[in-house]
């Protein structure tokens, strides 16, 4: 069965259930799922998604100084910089 998924705001590439392997750039992995490699300009929507995606846990711990909410644009540019 074909469907596509949404991977920028127009671009849609067709992905085929339980094919896994690769189409380019595209890693495409069972379930239609598909990961793309971060560019530089990505970082800030990550860094976003970072301090959301912590801060339940930070609720639960009543500790809202940990790490990934700390973090910092500049921080996470060098990181990615380094490929860590």
């Amino acid at each position: 069965m074909n469907s596509q998924i949404l991977i920028e705001k127009w671009e849609f590439i067709p992905v085929f259930d339980g094919f896994s392997g690769s189409v380019g750039k595209f890693s495409i992995l069972v379930g239609k799922m598909i990961l793309l490699k971060a560019i530089f300009e990505d970082l800030a929507e990550i860094l976003a998604l970072q301090k959301l995606a912590y801060l339940s846990e930070a609720k639960l711990h009543n500790n809202y100084s940990i790490k990934p909410l700390l973090q910092t644009l500049d921080e996470l540019e060098k990181e990615f910089e380094k490929n860590i």
